[in-house]
């Protein structure tokens, strides 16, 4: 589009500058920082396992493809100066597309289409997008030309942070997917205490997680000591990779199983007698199995087993997490003696159960409840799903 005013005619040269540079700002941090594991999963898919993803390279490349391809829109489409930005929206559709699928829970976790709520959503965006179009063709605004940069570069920075807006709500943003496989990425190299301070702090959980975490821990020593700091969903499955839902990009799965000493479980809420099984079969006594089998006996709340098994060791200190759980079986029943003296735990506990009996509500947890005990095993006992 021609205009007669030299001021026009510099903001018209200036605020592509702008569009692009924020464009492919955004593009890169997006596609580097938050969405890197995802594409490598997508290219992982894709190939067949047979090709690696780089997040800087391909971050850096997808981003000047991108960036390239919206500098050609705006040479080709005539769009007015307050409506530069409408050309760097199909490449935030191209980005929105490469990070907008979801995958499908089963053997090969297929990669399938978004929701239908969610195309409907873009079907609408389209349709504004084009509308939008036919208003700037219709309506140049040639009065305008006398107006001052901010006046032009206001309507153009309001699109692109819509279209970034949209890009971010609508790509796939599965925290538990994300830490899936950030956490399968770390262990893959072995940095266990990496892959523990993924989403240490999150509500967010899922089988997957926790039998990383399981395995994790168990590599540092400490699945006794921090399991229950983590959010969990009940039941001693989680611990081990399930057999009809393997873990994705990288052999996580076998190595899991190799370390454990058992096969992927079949199983859908307890997987304790399958343990129990193992360890009888086990002659050498191997301390990673008995570990999983005291953790799967507290997943399933089978304090009693739990607790023959710890009072059959000649222990000296028992982990955080086993004194919880045997303190809390001796509030339970009182024949039972607790091999082992710990008043501050003691006391902790009888503070929880106190404000366990004011509760209006036993199945549901307060606030402080959930801020002084989440990280206890008795919090998970009376309260996880």
């Amino acid at each position: 589009m021609k205009y007669t005013s030299a001021n026009t005619r510099r903001t018209a040269r200036t605020i592509p500058f702008v569009c692009g540079f924020l464009f492919a700002a955004f593009s890169f941090v997006y596609l580097y920082f938050l969405q890197a594991d995802l594409l490598a999963f997508l290219q992982f898919c894709l190939s067949n396992g047979q090709t690696h993803y780089d997040a800087l390279v391909g971050a850096s490349l997808i981003t000047l493809v991108l960036t390239l391809f919206g500098l050609c829109l705006q040479r080709l489409m005539s769009l007015p100066v307050r409506a530069l930005a409408l050309a760097w929206l199909p490449s935030c559709f191209l980005l929105l597309l490469l990070t907008g699928w979801d995958t499908q829970s089963g053997t090969n976790d297929a990669i399938c289409l978004p929701s239908l709520a969610q195309l409907v959503i873009l079907a609408v965006l389209a349709v504004v997008y084009l509308f939008a179009l036919f208003l700037s063709r219709v309506y140049h605004d040639v009065a305008s030309e006398r107006a001052l940069f901010n006046i032009h570069l206001a309507p153009n920075l309001l699109v692109l942070a819509l279209a970034f807006l949209v890009v971010g709500i609508m790509g796939n943003t599965s925290t538990p997917l994300h830490y899936e496989l950030q956490m399968e990425r770390l262990l893959d190299t072995e940095r266990f205490s990496d892959a523990l301070r993924v989403g240490e702090q999150a509500q967010a959980t899922s089988p997957r997680l926790s039998t990383m975490r399981c395995y994790a821990l168990s590599h540092e020593g400490l699945l006794g000591e921090q399991l229950f700091a983590y959010s969990l969903n009940s039941g001693s499955a989680q611990i081990l990779p399930s057999a009809d839902a393997p873990l994705r990009e990288y052999a996580i799965a076998d190595s899991i199983c190799q370390y454990v000493g058992l096969q992927p479980s079949m199983a859908h809420s307890s997987i304790l007698p399958y343990i129990e099984h193992a360890c009888a079969r086990d002659t050498v006594g191997s301390p990673v199995l008995r570990d999983y089998l005291l953790t799967a006996c507290l997943l399933d709340r089978d304090l009693s087993r739990a607790a023959d098994l710890l009072c059959t060791d000649s222990l000296t200190s028992f982990p955080t997490h086993y004194r919880e759980a045997l303190l809390l079986l001796a509030a339970q029943d009182t024949t039972f003696r607790v091999p082992f003296a710990d008043a501050p735990m003691q006391q902790a506990l009888s503070e929880f159960l106190t404000e366990m009996a004011q509760k209006e509500k036993p199945t549901q947890p307060e606030d402080r409840l959930r801020r002084h005990f989440a990280h206890t095993y008795w919090y998970y006992y009376f309260f996880s799903r």
